[in-house]
């Protein structure tokens, strides 16, 4: 069995060194609304996203954030001295998810099993709203992307974020066509899960040739009961060469493999 498991992360290796993937868009939000992460609206033109890097809890914050206390890389790599911080812990009573975010401080720490450790830091783009009729809001890339090939697989990434899945809330991702306006293509639609956190997704997906610009679209049923704020959030939009299957992560396989050998003393 464990021979099995090596040779699979071993081919694996291979495969991604063989498909030579490629970054076709890449937005973090780190350095702003620049570059491919430069949407403007596509209802109207001067209605942009917002980015932030988290903000600060009061003490008088006894439920859940309305929207992310801190970006999804501050979440999912490590801390200053290596470690991952442990998450969920608990805070006023209910899963923290998020690095806390000490504006005075300007610093953002975790717990870990060294203790509380500074995280890392970078922004995201949101949208907050507290409409109590149906909307839909839609953002369309500045910066194109060129498909050369029909044949060839593409793998798009995120990180997503709803406050919460009341009214159904969703996230649909689309690529639009420049010089085709039937290259309209739905490539995924996400929806709120139950818990007050980072969700990742991945799709493969293929187009026609052609250059393309990112559209995100995002949507919530009406309420007219409701007018509490509400944010729809996004980090980390990639999209890169060949299917999602290949788009790995090559430090991630190593360390297994080296696990593996070492457990066996090969």
């Amino acid at each position: 069995m464990t021979k099995a498991i090596i040779i699979f992360l071993l081919i694996s290796i291979k495969c991604n060194h063989l498909h030579g993937l490629f970054t076709l868009f890449d937005c973090t939000f780190d350095n702003g609304l620049v570059d491919d992460c430069n949407f403007t609206g596509v209802f109207t033109i001067a209605d942009t996203l917002e980015i932030d890097e988290g903000y600060t809890l009061t003490n008088y914050n006894f439920t859940s954030p309305d929207r992310p206390l801190s970006d999804a890389s501050s979440v999912f790599s490590p801390t200053n001295n290596g470690e991952m911080c442990l998450f969920p812990y608990e805070l006023n009573g209910w899963d923290m998810h998020f690095c806390l975010f000490e504006e005075n401080a300007n610093d953002s720490t975790c717990p870990t099993k060294s203790g509380n450790q500074t995280c890392a830091r970078g922004q995201y783009g949101y949208k907050t709203t507290a409409d109590p009729a149906s909307s839909i809001d839609a953002y369309r890339s500045v910066q194109t992307i060129i498909i050369n090939s029909a044949d060839e697989e593409n793998c798009l990434s995120f990180y997503y974020y709803f406050t919460n899945s009341l009214r159904e809330p969703n996230i649909t991702i689309i690529m639009s066509g420049q010089s085709n306006i039937s290259n309209v293509r739905n490539i995924v639609t996400v929806k709120a899960n139950d818990e007050n956190r980072w969700y990742y997704s991945q799709t493969t997906f293929i187009l026609p040739a052609d250059a393309y610009r990112l559209m995100l679209t995002f949507r919530r049923a009406d309420d007219f009961t409701d007018t509490t704020n509400f944010t729809f959030a996004l980090d980390n939009i990639s999209i890169t060469t060949g299917s999602c299957f290949y788009a790995t992560n090559d430090s991630a396989t190593t360390d297994v493999l080296t696990f593996f050998l070492f457990r066996k003393g090969i």
